[in-house]
């Protein structure tokens, strides 16, 4: 069961699981309460007052009196159920003027207005979003009182046809999968099997009395269901005219996942559908939406990170002196008999028994672990509070000593507002912890905190840290998800921040006397495919090409070598210079620039170390390299003895359709031609990672195999079968890298690992089989141009993993299957990047503009795979 016809828990996030429904539904739940609050007078709806008028005057389905019941064959129900849904499907065009009604202690109304016109079309105006088409993209603005992606317009390309996956596509941040969020209209508009689901054998329908709604006499159809021991059910008001619903009754089990019955009783949910037609003409002038010059147009919703410190965190107090109703003082804070304060603000309420039992136990706990010298428990409250509160602390056996704020100053020096509230102060009287929703688990946390405290941990800082390094990390999801450089400009710049899952230390830097103008890592694919293969200390790890034209390689241990030299003036005026070294003997150097008829090669090891002039390739006029790769050929006896087995030739695809394979030891050449200009050089992998073939991607996704090359790999009989492939890639391939490996243990699997184009307009990561079959994928960035795919390695533990950039200054660490990824910004533009196991340990070198830095990286445990969850 999907949408709204489905139980609770078969949500596959929860029905408000993730960040962004839990932000949804505590804003709206504040708004309604479930066991009971002051009513809320103001809707988010201009006819709310219609609509709960219109709601008090319908009996509840729960209050209905099983005698007005009328049992009715099950085919007559069926028949009529099925035809209300028929007319939904069949509709070209459908309006209306939805609304959301939930009655309980007090009243909520939301706006969930549908305009539908097939194929493409679709308007929307609800309390958390509206939405509306244009002729090439479908854009959205969040909204209501917890607005949660403020200052975004989400414009994502409109597809041919509009579906419920492309509805529940997470580009739109949940708020079309939550049900407090999504219109029900849209199931019953493009749902194909919405009739066998509510119909199903195990469903109970009934035909129930007609029922007046605004003027409109409806038929109405009870489904119940029992699914895992909850009893379901939807009433629906159907117009025998138009056969169009006027309303459903909906089990308020949708909105209060988890509630007990007691708790959902009184509480009644509705879906009222207002003026709902069908194929008349669309005013789609009402639906359009407000521009802001303050917006960033984004391809997907990005949610700001939540801040868990206060405004008072990490300041320091001025002295102040806790005293006792009779003016004796508790605490000194500027002479403290012990290291840290635990302060707790509360008030003379029944309530605070719980708190105060929780504190009691915390107490003891301190005492078993020898905790209490460095701690001190001490209660606060107003002097309007003191006497009733002392009565209740003596009748609850709460000995714990109580300060009385007799003249507010407590409460403004730590900038208390409500209570309850916990401080913890430090012998130097600088707040450490400031908590302003005291919960139970903060309560239990005490003895914690005074733990790491007492250890010298400055939690106030680690905290602050971490909200600066969220904020910083949300910002550089705005430049992922940001359309344009326009959009990019209206943000702040990405600063520093460091892997949030994994760990990462420094191992050395290097200081550059020249800036970069390119980099590349160097990708080793044994390292991929087999997880014991060892690189020695002073194996290359990062080629870079400066400003003045110098070649240089930087091995893992920090040892640096020039190789070659290129003239920085022939390399002038083009769009971008690709570094690109040989994975297979990594032995040569190649420079492609973008947009110039030329290329160059050099040694990686000149002989006697000297650096040497590259040599340069000429293409023909006007014609400039559009794609490039290395391939591996086989050498035959003698000339391989003694040597490697394996020469690499670069092989460079031009703009006018030609093919050049360049051998650099003796600068041979071999030309081809191609129907157009290709987009890349695509690898035939086996079974077991190796390559049975090369093929060339055109831009329609199709793939031709290269005849008449030597393919460097073992016989297919030892090496893998080749399997059949896709002869067009599902989507569109972004140019740079494409890297293989195997991925996991026991078995493991051969998986390759490219860029293409993403549904949602974005550049993304993609996973797939050797046949070419996706497996999962990953948006990196909007703009293509700032993505690429830097190395993979293969751990110990049997798990590939990848470097990636997108957008430059954002590097994206992740595992073959997608499950486990990470973002850290280095503060600078990343030029290049390589991935290695060395020495037991997992390596990452950056090279930066004026900079290369080694970094050890820890590894964590990927989570668990989720069935139901997004690539």
């Amino acid at each position: 069961m999907t949408g709204f016809f489905r139980l609770v828990h078969d949500h596959p996030k929860g029905l408000l699981g993730g960040p962004t429904g839990i932000l949804l539904a505590t804003g709206i739940l504040l708004a309604l309460g479930l066991l009971g609050c002051e009513p809320n007078k103001n809707t988010a709806n201009p006819d709310a007052a219609k609509a709960a008028a219109s709601a008090s005057q319908t009996p509840s389905s729960a209050a209905e009196d099983p005698a007005s019941l009328t049992l009715a064959p099950t085919a007559a129900a069926r028949s009529l159920l099925a035809e209300c849904l028929k007319t939904y499907r069949s509709a070209e065009r459908y309006q209306d003027d939805a609304r959301l009604v939930i009655q309980g202690a007090s009243n909520l109304t939301l706006p969930m207005k549908v305009a539908w016109e097939k194929p493409n079309r679709l308007g929307l105006q609800t309390g958390s979003l509206q939405g509306l088409w244009t002729s090439t993209t479908w854009e959205a603005q969040s909204r209501g009182t917890v607005n949660p992606f403020p200052n975004q317009r989400l414009v994502r390309p409109l597809p041919a046809r509009i579906d419920l996956d492309w509805i529940g596509d997470d580009t739109m941040g949940g708020l079309l999968v939550d049900p407090m969020t999504k219109p029900i209209q849209l199931e019953l508009l493009l749902s194909n099997d919405l009739t066998e689901r509510l119909a199903s054998n195990d469903s109970i329908l009934k035909v129930l009395e007609p029922m007046g709604f605004e003027q409109v006499r409806c038929e109405r159809i009870a489904v119940e269901k029992q699914i895992d021991s909850q009893s379901l059910r939807w009433v629906l008001w159907i117009d025998p005219q138009s056969k169009l619903l006027r309303k459903i009754e909906l089990p308020p089990q949708f909105y209060y996942p988890g509630a007990t019955a007691d708790q959902l009783s009184g509480i009644t949910c509705s879906m009222e559908l207002s003026d709902a037609r069908t194929d008349e003409p669309i005013d789609w002038s009402q639906w359009q939406m407000a521009s802001s010059s303050q917006e960033v147009q984004v391809a997907r919703w990005v949610a700001p990170p939540p801040i868990a410190s206060t405004p008072i965190l990490g300041k320091v107090i001025d002295p102040i002196d806790f005293k006792d109703s009779n003016g004796a003082i508790l605490l000194d804070t500027a002479e403290p008999k012990k290291p840290f304060q635990v302060l707790l603000w509360i008030e003379d309420q029944a309530e605070a028994r719980a708190l105060l039992d929780d504190l009691l136990n915390v107490r003891r706990i301190l005492l078993e672990k020898e905790l209490a010298p460095s701690g001190n428990i001490l209660l606060v409250t107003s002097a309007k509070d003191a006497s009733g509160l002392r009565e209740k602390l003596a009748a609850w056996n709460c000995d714990l000593p109580l300060a009385v704020d007799s003249d507010d100053a407590l409460h403004k020096a730590f900038e208390v507002r409500r209570s309850p509230a916990m401080i913890i102060l430090d012998r130097a009287r600088r707040v450490q912890v400031a908590e302003y929703v005291v919960t139970p688990q903060a309560i239990a946390s005490i003895p914690e905190l005074l733990s790491k405290l007492r250890s010298q941990q400055d939690l106030a800082s680690r905290q602050l840290q971490q909200d600066l390094d969220n904020q910083s990390r949300f910002v550089a999801a705005l430049h992922r998800v940001a359309l344009d450089k326009e959009q990019t400009a209206k943000l702040p710049e990405i600063t520093e921040f460091p892997f949030a899952m994994f760990g990462m230390r420094r191992d050395w830097k290097i200081q550059l006397d020249a800036p970069l103008v390119s980099a590349s890592g160097v990708w080793y694919p044994q390292s991929s495919l087999n997880a014991q293969s060892v690189l020695s200390p002073n194996a290359i790890s990062i080629a870079t090409l400066d400003e003045d034209g110098l070649l240089q390689t930087f091995a893992v241990d920090g040892t640096k070598r020039l190789c070659a030299k290129i003239d920085p003036d022939l390399a002038d005026g083009a769009k971008r210079l690709i570094t690109s070294v040989d994975p297979w003997t990594h032995q040569w150097i190649a420079v492609v620039p973008e947009g110039l008829p030329r290329f160059w090669i050099a040694p990686s090891q000149p002989v006697n170390n000297a650096p040497v002039l590259a040599t340069a390739y000429n293409t023909q006029a006007a014609e400039t390299p559009v794609c490039h790769a290395w391939f591996p050929q086989q050498l035959s006896a003698p000339e391989s003895q003694g040597t490697s087995s394996v020469e690499s030739k670069l092989a460079i695809a031009t703009s006018e359709s030609r093919l050049m394979i360049i051998n650099p030891i003796n600068e041979q050449r071999l030309d081809g031609t191609f129907r157009e200009p290709p987009v890349a050089f695509v690898p035939g992998l086996t079974t077991e990672g190796s390559i049975g073939e090369w093929d060339v991607l055109y831009n329609d996704g199709s793939l031709h195999k290269i005849s008449n090359l030597n393919i460097a790999s073992q016989d297919a009989s030892r090496a893998g079968t080749l399997e059949a492939r896709l002869d067009r890639l599902e989507v569109r391939i972004a140019s740079g890298s494409w890297l293989w490996g195997n991925h996991g243990s026991a078995p493991s699997r051969t998986v390759e690992m490219f860029l293409g184009k993403l549904p949602s307009g974005e550049t993304g990561i993609l996973v797939a089989n050797p046949a070419h079959q996706t497996l999962a994928r990953r948006a990196l960035c909007a703009r293509p141009e700032q993505a690429r795919l830097l190395g993979a390695t293969r751990l110990k533990d049997g798990t590939l993993m990848g470097v990636a950039t997108g957008p430059s200054r954002v590097l994206h660490l992740f595992s073959g299957d997608l499950r486990l990824i990470d973002q850290a910004s280095l503060n600078a533009r990343i030029l290049g990047a390589s991935l290695v196991t060395w020495q037991d340990d997992v390596k990452l070198l950056v090279a930066l503009e004026r900079e290369i830095s080694c970094w050890s990286i820890d590894v964590p445990n990927a989570p668990e795979p989720k069935t139901n969850s997004t690539p």
